[in-house]
């Protein structure tokens, strides 16, 4: 499965944040243009929050299919990785001292 370079959920997160923080009141005094905002900063951040909520509502359906394929891909690295055999750690030893054995 490709990965998108920015997924809905951070999409809507900074949509959100940019009709929270738009400077509409600002723009219009300085340009003198009367109505620039036509639906006023409540109905820009209700649409923006439904809009949230629903890629919310999608990324949380998503998760538990991502979960398992991150499982598999864990297990199938495992299995590669039982194939080769790693020499175990010795612990040191001060001169003259045999070593106990390995070390976890």
């Amino acid at each position: 499965m490709p990965v998108a370079p920015i997924d809905p959920l951070t999409a809507s997160i900074i949509r959100l944040v940019g009709h929270i923080v738009y400077p509409y009141a600002s723009i219009a005094s300085k340009s003198d243009i009367v109505g620039l905002d036509v639906l006023g900063s409540n109905w820009r951040i209700l649409d923006a929050a439904t809009g949230l909520a629903f890629a919310f509502a999608e990324a949380i359906a998503a998760a538990p299919q991502v979960f398992a394929d991150t499982i598999v891909q864990e297990e199938r690295q495992d299995t590669v990785n039982e194939d080769v055999v790693l020499p175990g750690r010795r612990a040191i030893a001060a001169a003259g001292e045999e070593s106990s054995g390995e070390v976890d």
